[in-house]
């Protein structure tokens, strides 16, 4: 996609209250592209990525108190 290594990897903290759309946006103004993403969620314990539905708040993901180092969100370019 021809995006720049240095904005690939980035640590985004958002509250878990704000919204997928907030959190969709804020990666594409970091990206500095606009293309269409898909956003999968990886949580403590787990080694498989759930597909963020953006019609679900963040909070939802999260059953107790999150930790930053505890789970990542994986961002790909939506085929569709």
């Amino acid at each position: 996609m021809n995006i720049p290594c240095v904005k690939v990897m980035q640590a985004i903290t958002v509250e878990k209250d704000e919204s997928y759309i907030m959190l969709e946006a804020t990666i594409q103004s970091r990206l500095g592209v606009e293309i269409p993403l898909k956003l999968c969620i990886i949580q403590a314990g787990s080694n498989s990525e759930k597909v963020m539905d953006s019609s679900t708040p963040i909070s939802d993901y999260f059953t107790e108190e999150p930790k930053a180092e505890h789970f990542h969100i994986t961002v790909y370019p939506r085929s569709e």
